[in-house]
């Protein structure tokens, strides 16, 4: 079910209207882009939040056919967006990246995505004025699950969330040696905020190379990241790849659109390999490791499924637990061997 306005619905009703689409794309860093497929940027809200926000326009956005129904099945929206180079907004930046380039670096994996649909009165009947005062329609929310930048655009497949009821593995849960949890997840329960710590540049080589005057121990942050807070990068994120106690040296794990300035401050905050060793010594969180650490994968419990399998004396049946002795044999027709 769809919400809209009882200004919406009566536009709808009078059968004259102008329509445009709204796109809210929400990083999984948490940073939000906003811009719409009309000729002017529009400043509206999603009926019945309330909250108005600035539309830009600086791309070119087409999408396929999109197929609701009502039911729990899944749709899937295909989103073509092209840069417009000469549209005042340009260049487009994500990230601090021109779209195709964040697109290559993979800013866009498992974004958020938010389809709405404004309905307006004709200028004509609104004395040459656009009125996006009745709000836009939510109609479709999905995660990006594949993103193929070309020369010119970028070609976004995008999942609602009733796919997962079908792509979902269940049980959830695996047998596997790392955690099942993502560290700070509800079922990790650790507060990211709890292990973020502030930090400043000493000196930096290029956009992804740094020292810094932190002093945790080797590879703490790795796999963390790290929040500029002033400078040329400011309120941009990045991923940690490294991180050296000796020196403080960081290395990114994607290159900063500029390189940090000595001074600039930053906040940072560690990752998980998702290792027990982790869990217990990191971050004291043991009880809520999800990991199966002792159970032994297939290649290793059966002896049909191993390279080297024990001898097995003639007749005896394949795939016993390994060290154990054959209990049967295999009878084929009336023939026994």
């Amino acid at each position: 079910m769809k919400n809209a306005s009882a200004a919406t619905v009566a536009i709808l009703a009078a059968s004259q209207y102008v329509k445009c689409e709204l796109y809210d794309l929400t990083l999984t860093t948490g940073q939000v882009y906003r811009f719409t497929n009309f000729q002017t940027p529009l400043t509206a809200a999603i009926y019945p939040s309330g909250t108005a926000h600035t539309y830009l326009t600086g791309l070119t956005i087409t999408r396929g056919d999109l197929t609701q129904q009502v039911g729990v099945k899944g749709s899937t929206m295909d989103l073509t967006i092209s840069p417009q180079d000469s549209s005042p907004n340009a260049p487009i930046l994500i990230g601090g990246y021109p779209l195709l380039q964040a697109c290559r670096y993979g800013f866009l994996d498992g974004a958020i995505v938010q389809m709405s649909k404004l309905f307006m009165k004709l200028p004509s009947l609104t004395g040459g004025v656009l009125d996006p005062s009745p709000g836009a329609v939510g109609w479709f929310l999905g995660t990006i699950t594949d993103v193929k930048a070309g020369r010119f655009s970028a070609k976004l497949t995008i999942d609602d969330y009733l796919v997962y009821m079908s792509s979902q593995q269940m049980p959830r849960s695996i047998y596997q040696a790392a955690c099942n949890h993502t560290v700070y997840d509800a079922g990790c329960t650790l507060l990211r905020s709890a292990f973020t710590v502030t930090g400043a540049i000493v000196t930096a080589g290029d956009g992804a190379h740094y020292t810094t005057n932190l002093t945790q121990a080797d590879h703490y942050f790795e796999l963390g990241g790290i929040t500029f807070t002033s400078g040329v990068n400011n309120g941009l994120t990045a991923s940690i790849s490294s991180f050296l106690h000796s020196s403080g040296t960081i290395v990114t794990r994607f290159p900063l659109p500029a390189t940090p300035g000595v001074g600039d401050t930053f906040s940072i905050y560690p990752g998980c390999d998702l290792q027990k060793a982790t869990c217990s010594g990191k971050f004291s969180n043991l009880a809520h490791y999800m990991g199966t650490d002792f159970v032994p994968v297939p290649e290793t419990t059966l002896d049909g499924g191993t390279s080297n399998p024990p001898l097995q004396t003639r007749g005896a049946q394949a795939g016993q637990i390994i060290g154990s002795q054959p209990t049967g044999r295999q009878t084929y027709g009336q023939y026994r061997v």
